[in-house]
């Protein structure tokens, strides 16, 4: 037992989470964390903190706490243990218990304990903190408890991702916004976020605004992690880059709902296209009402279900139980992505068209397979931030406009499911019909982010921002759009960027002069399309970055948007939007076939190709196509390439 007059404090609750105190001081901080919010929050967040960092920050503070540890007031909420099991008369004179304490008083010495960890720390967490995210470095928002965290540092809005990646070595880890419709803009203000992996795998990311519900993936070397986050999550990851999926498991707020969405038991189940209805509706019902059962042993914490205890994973689903209970906005999250999964009917009888059968014939809506298609059902959806949701809501909304073609009880056929595509009616059918059955956060965000998809594709038109304008009630989404349009319409006059300079824009002979300006160094060219480039460069501009920084004493990097001349105003909103720093170029795409053929390998003027692709140049000039990407490259790669 550590000489300490009081056994619990700071340096206790630090040697709690290094798992250095014996079975019995373990036991019995974890029973006062139990009955005490604000201890067990404490000791979340020294969870997320590294050894080193944890005694940095204990060294600082100790002396300044000392005395308010040791006052009378806190030393007489302590009463000595006279029952502690196997400990010496020494041991338990030190090993003073909270019991019968007032909740005043405890409140007074954690606040006490935070005022001067605020004090020490402000100036530096000041310095650290950045106007879209927080350091990784700020000690003091790593440690206070998270109620008074969020107020005092301006993270209400946003999320703390910590993680231990075995197996790592020393990788690049990007935490990116991925919304359905893909390249679309954030209205919260998120932009993706990445840093470096320690040497023993440990990484941090802050983010001080994230969309609630919302979809996001933590990409780590080729492993993507797909997962969901609330406003106020304090996440820590378990991970083995050697198994990513099964050794995936999170721990802190929010860590339930990640671990819950990771089972086996709730994935995709797939179906036969060629059965018959009927036969597809008593799958669907099948599934779903498995998921909701261990969706309901699970946030009722009920251990003794057989389909936990008969379950192969019964070790992580008890594991999940115990460390990571869910919330009561995490089940009802859960619940919703669950139901959805009946919505999937258009998938199926698209499909089914391709296997003619009796089936195949004219369908009508009274039909069982069309039961949870109701208002009420509809009134359970609160947001469609999940991309997930987004998804079934189209389909929901196509239903719901043949039944107002056709009728409730008029047949149609296979075909007529495809009619709503080329239907110029819809359009002006959905606002109404969403403003009437769903709220208004759903009907917001679906007409913006499908007017926001146009914009980002450089597409949209000005008959429809002005409908939009008049359709959306959500000034924060509004906002964002017009914001964005507008770097659109006047970036290029961007005085910090002055993306409108002539030299900038490259012709043939520019071209090949800006590459015979570069011989002698290795040069890394990354070509990429305003239109399309919300599929792989946008998002994972810090690993970019991160390469450009990391390189830039032996390989120039310079970017070239190789697009239609009517987008230059698009690259000057991507550039300008995301903060990108760096050596860019235009290139109008007219005549460039020799370009293309020698330097470029592939059309990235198109949606699937994620509108971009890499090119090296070693000093000797050699031209290699088809390089990685800097999110790929490793040492050995660059190396190979310098060669």
């Amino acid at each position: 037992m550590k000489n300490q007059n009081t056994f619990l404090n700071i340096n206790t609750l630090i040697d709690y989470c290094n798992g250095t105190l014996n079975a019995d001081e373990q036991e019995f901080v974890s029973q006062t964390a139990a009955d005490n919010d604000l201890i067990k929050a404490i000791i979340e967040q020294l969870q997320d903190q590294s050894p080193i960092q944890k005694n940095e920050f204990t060294q600082q503070i100790d002396q300044s706490m000392a005395s308010f540890l040791n006052s009378e007031p806190f030393a007489n909420s302590f009463e000595t243990a006279s029952n502690l099991p196997n400990s010496s008369p020494k041991e338990t004179q030190n090993f003073k218990l909270i019991k019968n304490s007032s909740l005043k008083t405890t409140i007074l010495w954690i606040l006490g304990m935070l005022s001067i960890a605020f004090i020490c720390f402000l100036g530096f967490q000041i310095i650290s903190n950045h106007q879209n995210e927080v350091s990784n470095s700020g000690l003091l928002s790593n440690f206070v408890p998270r109620s008074l965290n969020q107020k005092s540092l301006g993270l209400q809005d946003g999320i703390r991702l910590s993680g231990t990646v075995k197996n790592s070595n020393e990788e690049y880890a990007v935490l990116i916004y991925t919304p359905r419709k893909r390249g679309n803009i954030n209205y919260d203000g998120f932009k993706s976020i990445g840093t470096w992996l320690d040497p023993k795998g440990n990484f941090n990311l802050n983010a001080a605004q994230v969309t609630h519900g919302g979809n996001y993936t933590l990409k780590i070397k080729d492993h993507y992690s797909h997962m969901v986050f609330f406003k106020g999550d304090n996440i820590h990851l378990e991970m083995n880059l050697s198994s990513p999926s099964n050794s995936f498991f999170a721990t802190g707020r929010g860590g339930g709902k990640l671990n819950v969405l990771n089972l086996p038991q709730l994935k995709y189940t797939p179906y036969n296209n060629e059965w018959p209805l009927d036969h597809f509706k008593a799958h669907m019902d099948s599934v779903v009402a498995a998921q909701e059962s261990l969706l309901e042993a699970i946030f009722a914490k009920d251990l003794s279900k057989a389909l936990i205890m008969e379950a192969p994973n019964r070790t992580l689903l008890n594991r999940i139980i115990k460390e990571t209970p869910l919330s009561k906005e995490e089940y009802e999250f859960l619940k919703i992505r669950i139901w959805i999964y009946k919505t999937s009917v258009l998938n199926y009888l698209s499909k089914m068209r391709q296997y003619p059968s009796e089936d195949a014939n004219p369908i009508k809506f009274d039909h069982p397979i069309f039961d949870d298609f109701t208002a009420e059902s509809y009134q359970s959806i609160k947001h469609i931030n999940d991309w997930q949701t987004a998804g079934a809501l189209d389909d929901i909304l196509q239903i719901e406009f043949l039944k107002n073609k056709y009728g409730q009880t008029q047949s149609i056929s296979i075909q007529d499911w495809q009619s709503i595509k080329s239907d110029p009616s819809f359009s002006n059918w959905v606002s109404p019909f969403l403003k009437e059955n769903f709220n208004e956060a759903v009907s917001n965000k679906y007409l913006a982010d499908n007017f926001a998809m146009l914009m980002t594709l450089g597409m949209c038109k000005k008959e429809q921002f002005d409908q939009l304008k008049v359709q959306c009630t959500d000034d924060k989404i509004l906002n964002s759009i017009i914001d964005y349009h507008d770097l659109i319409d006047y970036g290029l006059e961007d005085n910090t960027y002055q993306l409108d300079r002539e030299e900038l824009e490259l012709d043939d002979s520019k071209f090949k002069a800006l590459i015979d300006d570069h011989k002698g160094k290795p040069l890394y060219i990354i070509f990429w399309s305003a239109k399309y480039a919300g599929g792989m460069i946008i998002g994972n501009l810090p690993e970019v970055k991160a390469f450009e920084e990391k390189n830039k004493d032996d390989i120039k990097v310079i970017n070239i948007c190789f697009d239609q001349a009517r987008h230059k105003g698009l690259w000057a909103a991507r550039i300008i939007d995301n903060s990108w720093n760096s050596t860019h170029y235009f290139m109008p795409l007219v005549g460039k076939e020799s370009i293309w053929n020698k330097y470029i390998s592939k059309n990235i003027s198109s949606f699937g190709n994620g509108g971009v692709t890499y090119t090296f140049i070693n000093k000797e000039g050699t031209i290699k196509t088809k390089a990685k990407s800097p999110m790929d490259l490793v040492s050995e790669d660059i190396e190979k390439y310098l060669k």
